[in-house]
């Protein structure tokens, strides 16, 4: 068994962009030397140079595929020879909007199967490939922790069933794992939060006015009206590496969630 040295090395599986790049800049201010696996190194370069320009100097990006298991096999088996880990950080996914049935000019549009096929791909299977992989080094650091990335939509979102779908597997895979894991010293933990304000958020709002006024609409009715900035839930990610009595629960930063009767009528509306 090699030497070592995982105490505060988090790996961040996805976080080149959006929340994982957000948490990989919170765990780095927080004191951990945090490896970055994702699939675009051109972004992941830019994240570590955006680091290094805020005086933190312990983030390196590496190539990662989340749905290719025997790459993250490979990722793993390299970070276990060079010390292991004591967090693992699983942020890799997407959002896809489509509805199960829909009417056209054309006739009745069904739900795209090779669409829902790549979103369960990448969202599901990527979380287990990097869970699977991680598991072991976790174990061998003992008092470790896994942290899955859910969405309140997991409690169902109109329009969204496959994306529902995945997260609320997570958060699944979360309790079931921390009943598997906890006796290895193992915390498994969800992060499930509601519509994060970031550049994804902008990108839509800027080519789609109608979804921005649609989600404007839903944020305003919430218990805290508004977005959910990606830095708070960052910091969900960092509270549950060090609350060492929690697992198997599913944080919600979600600003209260959308009510569940402006949600159906505005879908109608649309």
């Amino acid at each position: 068994m090699p030497e070592r040295h995982a105490a505060r090395r988090a790996v961040v599986v996805g976080g080149s962009r959006g929340i994982g790049a957000a948490t990989s800049l919170r765990l780095a201010r927080e004191g951990w030397q945090v490896v970055v696996l994702s699939r675009d190194e051109e972004v992941g370069g830019r994240l570590v140079r955006r680091a290094a320009d805020v005086g933190c100097r312990g983030v390196e990006w590496r190539f990662g595929d989340v749905t290719d298991a025997g790459q993250m096999d490979s990722a793993f088996d390299r970070l276990r020879e060079e010390g292991g880990v004591s967090a693992c950080v699983v942020t890799a996914g997407r959002n896809l909007s489509a509805p199960l049935l829909r009417r056209s000019p054309t006739g009745w549009q069904r739900h795209d199967p090779e669409a829902w096929r790549e979103l369960v791909d990448l969202n599901l299977t990527g979380t287990f490939n990097a869970a699977r992989s991680a598991a072991p080094l976790l174990a061998e650091a003992g008092d470790s922790t896994l942290v899955l990335l859910s969405s309140c939509s997991r409690h169902g979102s109109a329009g969204q069933g496959a994306y529902s779908a995945t997260k609320a597997a997570i958060s699944s895979l979360a309790r079931t794992w921390a009943f598997e894991l906890g006796r290895l010293g193992i915390r498994v933990l969800a992060v499930a939060p509601g519509v994060v304000d970031g550049e994804a958020l902008a990108r839509r709002f800027t080519a789609e006015p109608m979804y921005r006024r649609y989600m404007q609409d839903l944020a305003d009715h919430q218990a805290l009206p508004g977005f959910v900035p990606e830095e708070e839930v960052a910091s969900a990610v960092a509270f549950a590496l060090e609350s060492t009595s929690m697992t198997g629960t599913t944080l919600e930063i979600d600003a209260g969630g959308f009510p569940a009767r402006l949600v159906r009528s505005s879908v109608r509306g649309r």
